[in-house]
Order: C-alpha cells, then structure tokens, then sequence
C-alpha cells in the first residue's frame, strides 16, 4: 500500500482487491493443479503444510482510496485473478491467497510460476472453520493429495462443489 499527495487531490492510498467474477462460483481445485509448485515448510517455525481445495474467479483490482473519506477515488488496474483457498490438514484452520491468472478457453488459470498447490504456514494462520466444514474439508484433501488424515478411505459428499459454504 503506497501513499502520495498533489496540491490539487487529497491524500490517497492504493490498495489491493479481490473481486469474485460471478457470486457463489466457488469450484473444487482441479486435480491435475496438485501437481503445482509446493512452498516449502519450514519446520523449526512452528510451520504446516496447508493445502489448496478450492478457486474462486475473479479479478484483483487495485483502486485509489481517499484517506479522508475512504471512499474509492480511481481504479488503477484490474487483472485476472483467482482466489485459492486454502486447508491445514487437519481441517480446522483455512486462510484464502489471490493469484494472478490468464484467461483460457476453459476460464482462468493461475501463473504455474506463482502458484503453489501446497504451502508452509504458521499453525495458527487463517481463520477457524466451522465444525460443520471440516470432515468435507479434510476429505478434499484426502482425495486431492492422498495425504492421511487419519479419516482412513473416505469419499466427497453431494456438497462437494459448496466448499467455501456459501459465504467467504
């Protein structure tokens, strides 16, 4: 976030939006994105493994805020964008990352340099899920990344497509 001042505008700042494309588009991460790049975990900082379940489509939008007012001056740029959610192995815990993205036949696609299909986090980052996401949280995980979470063989259920659970 950047500041700067003219005689003739006020204060302003930039700052940094995700906008969803289309209301409730929330999709389950394709399996063959997995196989992306994977940050890695840093151990000795009380760091986990978290892991991408779901993309929304949409746009970052940089935008012109009066400091004053906080009230949108300008927007600045608009880029395709997904917005990744993304799981604790456990499922208790998820935190949401934009990434930029290019526009294909088939919707968007994340910049295969940028995005990761797993990342390192500290345990307590993101927020808490609702007890009632976290069996379908986990078993994404179980059926995307074949990691154990201890749920043994398990299957998505009919609301596997609903993973952010109608609100983000």
């Amino acid at each position: 976030m950047s500041e700067r001042t003219s005689p003739m505008r006020p204060l302003t700042r930039i700052e940094e939006r995700f906008e969803v494309e289309v209301e409730g588009d929330a999709r389950p991460l394709p399996e063959t994105w997995t196989e992306q790049r994977h940050e890695p975990v840093e151990r000795d900082c009380d760091e986990a493994r978290w892991y991408a379940i779901a993309v929304i489509p949409g746009a970052l939008v940089s935008v012109e805020i009066d400091t004053n007012t906080e009230e949108v001056v300008s927007i600045q740029e608009r880029t395709p964008a997904l917005q990744v959610l993304y799981v604790r192995e456990d499922g208790r815990r998820a935190f949401q990352r934009a990434y930029e993205a290019q526009r294909v036949d088939s919707g968007l696609i994340p910049d295969p340099t940028r995005f990761a299909s797993s990342v390192g986090a500290p345990e307590r980052h993101g927020s808490q899920v609702p007890d009632a996401r976290r069996r379908l949280y986990r078993q994404r995980i179980t059926a995307l990344y074949d990691v154990g979470t201890g749920l043994g063989e398990t299957r998505v259920g009919p609301d596997a497509d609903d993973v952010y659970g109608g609100s983000r």
